[in-house]
């Protein structure tokens, strides 16, 4: 390339010359978001994920003229320890005096515009003059959990809201591997735009950059296909001890998209778990495919703890009108004295879904998972989030109880449905039709058999129930 035609590329901020064919795809996702738009791209290690960002940054600060752009890390000395380097390098055929590092260690000029490198520890000091046109995050994964809450709940969020005059401020980039830690909120910032459609992964076989024998030797290194690391940091993937999760057998695959929801037989019942003074109160509406006899969790809704009984009876009768839910068809799990006030005060008389042997309940749920006989509509992302994280807790006597998912009370209720549902009878319709869609109805479940699978699916639940 000419000398001249390099330093026209330059002047007009188009610097994808740079790239390679799958950075240039990213490149061009960065490109296409919205003033006020937040986007997340899971790319595997060596994939030049730091370089692109640097690159991409770059052509923002060009084509923005006295502008800033920030490119954050974990923290400040991480960030400016990755893209010193970096900005050297992808400088070196820039026009001479067009971008320089400054006295500040922490800054760099492109044009009229600053490059600014921050961590989630600095970043409130980064924002500081004029506000950020974009903030380019880098390896979110690797902050702390409480750290990442706060930085993006407080400080980056707020970028993206309206100004006083209706324009958005910027765009917030996430690009990254997944964090060690599976609950991480990063990790769950990621399944939610996984359900939403909207996240980007990029594995190690998307690098043209690596051949197979370096991707051998990769796997080599990790120790398999199947490592925790060569899934998490080469494949992308949440890793997960299956051997703590409750119901390990759960996956995105038992999630139906809501766009394209099939069609349920009109009867449907509704389970609810309530919290009492400490755990979150979930209620679930349940319901079967008319293609096919699966069950479905079609909906739900979470309330906090201590949430007043008047609140639950609200929610319940809504849930009931909105999907036609027979009043015999309700369940809830709840104090005598709650169920006391169901009642008299909303009139809903509904019995306790059977409760003995709990252990052997969660076994059959996660049974039902694994042959695909339950799924989640894609809406309850509560409930889809509960199933895929929540655990034992360490001496796996009891569900470890956390701020987010409560006493998995989701995961109760989900036992409860489906524990119930052969005690819904199906409706005429469903009956005198279901054979032209080849349905066959639920045969009675046997216990021994149940108690087989479990074994092999859960070992530790089936060893108690047995």
């Amino acid at each position: 390339m000419s000398d001249k035609l390099t330093e026209s590329l330059w002047l007009s901020g188009e610097l994808s010359y740079k790239l390679h064919g799958n950075q240039k795809e990213i490149y061009n996702q960065m490109r296409s978001a919205k003033a006020g738009e937040e986007i997340v791209i899971l790319a595997a290690r060596r994939f030049g994920k730091s370089f692109l960002s640097a690159v991409y940054a770059c052509e923002l600060a060009i084509k923005f003229k006295n502008s800033k752009v920030i490119l954050l890390a974990p923290s400040k000395d991480q960030a400016k320890e990755i893209y010193t380097p970096i900005l050297k390098s992808i400088s070196a055929d820039a026009p001479r005096g067009f971008m320089r590092e400054t006295k500040s260690v922490n800054k760099w000029v492109v044009g009229s515009s600053e490059l600014v490198f921050a961590g989630f520890d600095t970043i409130s000091e980064a924002l500081r003059g004029r506000g950020a046109i974009a903030i380019l995050v880098d390896e979110a994964g690797f902050t702390r959990a409480d750290e990442y809450n706060y930085i993006i709940k407080s400080v980056l969020s707020p970028m993206l809201l309206p100004t006083f005059g209706g324009k958005p401020k910027g765009v917030l980039i996430f690009i990254s591997t997944p964090a060690k830690l599976p609950d991480h909120p990063f990790n769950i910032k990621c399944e939610e735009h996984e359900l939403q459609g909207k996240l980007k992964r990029y594995t190690v076989y998307d690098n043209p950059a690596l051949t197979p024998e370096d991707i051998t030797a990769i796997i080599s290194e990790c120790g398999g296909e199947d490592s925790p690391d060569f899934l998490r940091e080469y494949m992308c993937r949440n890793v997960r001890d299956k051997g703590g999760l409750i119901i390990p057998k759960f996956d995105l695959e038992n999630v139906i998209n809501y766009s394209t929801r099939p069609s349920f037989d009109f009867v449907k019942w509704i389970v609810a778990d309530t919290g009492g003074i400490r755990d979150k109160c979930v209620l679930h509406v349940f319901g079967r495919t008319v293609n096919d006899n699966k069950c479905v969790i079609i909906d739900e809704r979470v309330l906090d703890e201590n949430t007043d009984v008047m609140i639950i009876g609200k929610n319940i009768l809504e849930l009931s009108k909105e999907h036609e839910v027979n009043k015999n068809h309700i369940w809830v799990d709840a104090h005598g004295q709650t169920r006391v006030d169901l009642l008299s005060l909303c009139n809903i008389s509904a019995p306790c879904p059977p409760k003995q042997d709990r252990d052997s309940a969660i076994s059959a749920l996660n049974a039902a998972f694994f042959r695909k006989d339950i799924f989640v509509l894609s809406n309850c992302e509560f409930t889809i989030k509960s199933l895929l994280n929540c655990t034992f807790n360490v001496s796996r006597t009891d569900f470890l109880r956390t701020a987010a998912y409560g006493h998995a009370d989701a995961i109760m209720c989900a036992v409860y449905g489906w524990r119930v549902e052969q005690m819904v009878p199906k409706s005429k319709y469903f009956n005198e039709y279901g054979s032209g869609f080849q349905i066959s109805g639920n045969s009675q479940r046997n216990d021994s058999q149940l108690k087989k699978i479990a074994a092999k699916l859960n070992p530790f639940a089936a060893r108690k129930a047995s």
